[in-house]
Formats: C-alpha cells, sequence, structure tokens
C-alpha cells in the first residue's frame, strides 16, 4: 500500500503540476502532510523535521552569492571579453562560445540563467562567422551542463544536500567531482566530431565587427575579485592537498566549505553595495527552482518509509542481471529525460538509486554517476534543456536546428551507455 500512495503521490505533484502550472514542491509539501499525519501517523513537527535544511540552505546562499554577479553585469562583461579577442578567428569561434558558456555557467550564472545570457550571442555569431547554428546551439546546452556542474556552483551544493539523504556525503561529493569528468570528455568529443562533420573549420575567416567592451566598473572589478578568491578557496586546498598532502591545505579543506565561503563573501559584497541586494534576492534567487527541488525531496524521503526501496529491491534481484544494471539505468533514465523535464525524472528515479547500489555490486558512485547522465538526451528540444538552448535562436533556422536535436540526443545517450556497459564509470569512486 505504501508503494501506490508513494508513486501516486509523485504522479500528483507531476501531473497537477504540469497541468495547471503550480509550482511540483508546493503540491509535494501538501503531500508530504497528506501521507506523515493520515499513513505513517505523525505529528506536523515530525513531518516538517524531514524538511531538506541542508539543501535549502546551500541553494540559497550559493545562488545569493552569484547573484552580484548577475545583477552588476559582470558575468556578461566576461563573456563579451572572450567574444571580442577572438572576433578575428571564424574557425575558432564554436569552441569560444562552448569554452565561454562554461566560463559563465561556472561563475555562477547556472544552467537556468546561462542561455539566457548567451544562446542569442551563439546564434548571431554563427549567422555572421557562417558556421551551421547547431554548434551554436550544442555550445550553449554542453557547456551550460559543464559549467553548472563545477564543485563551486549552487547546482554542486544543491545535489550534495539532495543525494546525501541517500548517500555518505564523501561518496557524494566524489561521483559529483568525477561527473564534471565526464561531461567534459563526453561532451567535447561529440561536439569536436559535429564540428568536423559540418566543416566549420573552413568557414570563411570574417572578422567580426563589434565595439570593444566597456571597461569594469568598480563594482563589477570587486565582484569578480571576490569570486575568484572563493572560487580560488575552494580549489586550491583540495588540489595541492591531493598531489602535496601537508597540515596547513588539510585544515584548509576541512574548514572553508563553499557554504562558509559564499556565506561571507556574500555579506562583503552587501557591506561594498556591490548590487542592489533586494533586487538580488527578487531576480537572481531562483526561488522556484528551490521550492520545487526542497519539496520533491521532502517527498522522496518519504520514500523508505513506504516501502518503496525494499519492494524495488527484490524485484531487482531477481529478473536483472547485475551488469546491466548500470547501462539500463542510463538508458531508461535518459529516455524519460528526452521527453520530460528533469525534476519529475529525479522524482521517479532518486529512490531507487540506493536499492541499484546494493543489487549492482558497484559503487555508489558509479550508480549515481549512471543516473547523472540521463541529462546527455536533454538537448531534445521537448526537454527543457534543449529548448533553452534554442531560447536565442532566430525563428528562420529554429526549425534546422530542431531537426538535429530530435536525432543527436540518441547519439549522446548510446554513447553514455556504452561507456556505462564497460564498466569505467566506477573507476576512481570508492567502494
Amino acid at each position: 500500500m505504501g508503494i501506490i500512495i508513494f508513486f501516486a503521490a509523485v504522479i500528483i505533484a507531476v501531473g497537477l503540476g504540469s497541468k495547471f502550472k503550480i509550482n511540483y514542491g508546493v503540491i509535494a509539501f501538501a503531500l508530504v502532510l497528506l501521507i506523515g499525519t493520515f499513513y505513517l501517523g505523525e505529528g506536523a513537527s515530525a513531518i516538517i523535521g524531514r524538511f531538506p535544511v541542508t539543501l535549502f540552505f546551500n541553494l540559497f546562499i550559493v545562488t545569493v552569492f552569484y547573484g552580484f554577479a548577475n545583477e552588476n553585469g559582470a558575468l556578461e562583461g566576461i563573456a563579451s571579453r572572450i567574444i571580442y579577442r577572438f572576433r578575428t578567428k571564424g574557425w575558432l569561434m564554436p569552441f569560444v562560445v562552448y569554452g565561454t558558456t562554461i566560463v559563465v555557467a561556472g561563475m555562477g550564472a547556472g544552467a537556468a540563467a546561462t542561455p539566457i545570457i548567451m544562446s542569442a550571442i551563439a546564434f548571431s555569431l554563427a549567422i555572421k562567422f557562417g558556421y551551421h547554428p547547431i554548434l551554436a546551439s550544442m555550445a550553449v546546452w554542453m557547456g551550460s551542463m559543464i559549467g553548472d556542474s563545477m564543485p563551486w556552483t549552487s547546482s554542486f551544493a544543491s545535489n550534495v544536500g539532495r543525494y546525501i539523504v541517500f548517500f555518505d556525503e564523501g561518496h557524494v561529493t566524489n561521483a559529483l567531482t568525477l561527473r564534471v569528468v565526464w561531461y567534459l570528455i563526453i561532451f567535447t568529443a561529440i561536439f569536436a566530431v559535429v564540428y568536423f562533420v559540418l566543416k566549420a573549420n573552413k568557414v570563411s575567416n570574417v572578422t567580426l565587427e563589434m565595439e570593444a567592451p566597456k571597461p569594469f566598473t568598480e563594482d563589477q572589478k570587486k565582484t569578480l575579485i571576490i569570486t575568484g578568491v572563493v572560487i580560488g578557496l575552494i580549489i586550491v586546498p583540495g588540489f595541492c592537498q591531493m598531489f602535496f598532502p601537508n597540515p596547513v591545505t588539510a585544515f584548509l579543506k576541512s574548514k572553508l566549505s563553499i557554504q562558509l565561503l559564499t556565506a561571507v563573501g556574500t555579506v562583503v559584497m552587501c557591506l561594498m553595495k556591490l548590487a542592489d541586494f533586494n533586487q538580488v534576492l527578487k531576480n537572481r534567487v531562483p526561488w522556484g527552482m528551490i521550492v520545487t527541488i526542497c519539496g520533491m525531496t521532502h517527498l522522496m524521503a518519504l520514500s523508505k518509509d513506504l516501502g518503496v526501496a525494499d519492494f524495488f529491491g527484490a524485484i531487482l534481484q531477481e529478473r536483472v542481471p547485475a551488469g546491466l544494471i548500470v547501462p539500463a539505468l542510463i538508458l531508461i533514465t535518459g529516455i524519460l529525460t528526452y521527453f520530460v523535464d528533469g525534476q519529475a525524472v529525479t522524482a521517479i528515479v532518486l529512490p531507487m538509486l540506493p536499492v541499484l547500489v546494493e543489487v549492482s555490486g558497484t559503487t555508489v558512485g558509479a550508480i549515481m554517476l549512471a543516473y547523472l547522465m540521463n541529462v546527455t538526451a536533454s538537448f531534445s528540444p521537448f526537454s527543457t534543456g534543449g529548448a533553452m538552448a534554442l531560447s536565442g535562436c532566430p525563428e528562420e533556422l529554429r526549425q534546422k536546428c530542431i531537426n538535429i536535436q530530435i536525432y543527436l540526443p540518441w547519439i549522446l545517450l548510446a554513447v553514455s551507455v556504452l561507456v556505462g556497459a564497460t564498466g569505467l564509470l566506477a573507476l576512481g569512486t570508492p567502494a
């Protein structure tokens, strides 16, 4: 009965949210209270105690911090400078857009805002330099995915908060870090193949006519310095400890969390008035996304009490060979992601991951990476990621790109499935 209630709740949350344009998370909060009160027999305080506080804080504080660079135009300034620097090299421009998108997303714009900043620029450059517009769409989508996955971003912090509901934090952090490596390998390889197949390396070497970017304002300079210091303090101690272990960097790595650094950085930028804090809260913190993720994670946490994990564990142990679980997980979730929003897929699959670890005989990291590979199919024009990549596409080119985006995700998914079948995803992941 608990399993039926759980999946009914997921379907209701996603179905009502999609039909009536209501945030999934708001519906999920109500369903958690209903299930907890009338089926599990818990009081309101106990039910509210399940709320993913860590996840909410991670999402909030990191997006507020990067919101300053979004609000005062520092990120757009970085993008325009990179493109201006390479304006005479048409053959290199697809990779410049790809790299610039990674930088913009990694500097805090994230997968949601980056396409808004970069998509129109990317398609404009494709038209002016004469290479196929699908490379613009790919550069925006792939670059956003890679940049948004970096260890210092809000997405990384939110995923840590989401997955530690089910797994040890060390395993989660390791898997999410390896995800960046796999995205870089797979996405860059596919992008390079398409680049040469479409002969973008032979485009005419036109010089783009554009005005030199205006100098950074003092506020933008200070914002970028503070952002750079925070990112450096996250990366450098870990890097040093990996290759040159010593007590100093070990101490810094253990104490300087992204939460601490972004919280302090936010206060510093508020005190320096580098942007209007009220506008940052209003325009740059994705409240809808935060409510959705926290609400659905709150609902997911009920899966153990409702017997979902035990039910699927029994089925998998009896019917699915252990060696096929990783590629099958990539394939199934990828197919779902091709057609529907990733939040809906997460709601269905996330509670099953601990069971898949147990029955597959592989590592937590390998199963997490297999699930995270489903994003390779989100380049579909029917999925949020693919649609956002087309947000700046001129109408006369849109159908040309859509025709390719209907088929290309299947190639990306096939590559991911093959990688999963080889067992390579388990490399570098602790048992």
